[in-house]
């Protein structure tokens, strides 16, 4: 399974290849796009820590509620899985199984 270093904003695969990355985070789309996401514009979470008076706070400019965002982050469960099923189709058109050689998949 992948690893995200987020301090130094690294995935770390398994192969051990490393891939940089500029945004915060990964998403995934139901057509299969996969893609960094740069602003944090539905919640945010951060951490203080910097003294006791100061805490931590989210941010929640659409005022979502608890229920909306679990429902949310639900839907993002549900669109990596499709993802994963999408991917896992392609390449069994393409011919590889699971440990032989990958089909190569156009680079931008």
């Amino acid at each position: 399974m992948a690893i995200y270093n987020l301090k130094k904003r690294l995935l770390v695969f398994d192969s051990g290849r490393e891939a940089k990355i500029t945004g915060l985070c990964i998403g995934v789309t139901p057509d299969l796009q996969l893609g960094e996401i740069y602003s944090p514009n539905i919640i945010d979470y951060s951490e203080n820590g910097a003294s006791k008076k100061d805490e931590d706070k989210i941010v929640n400019p659409l005022r979502l509620s608890y229920e909306e965002l679990d429902e949310l982050i639900d839907l993002q469960i549900r669109l990596c899985l499709d993802a994963k099923k999408k991917l896992k189709s392609f390449f069994k058109a393409e011919g590889a199984g699971r440990n032989e050689k990958r089909p190569q998949i156009s680079q931008p």
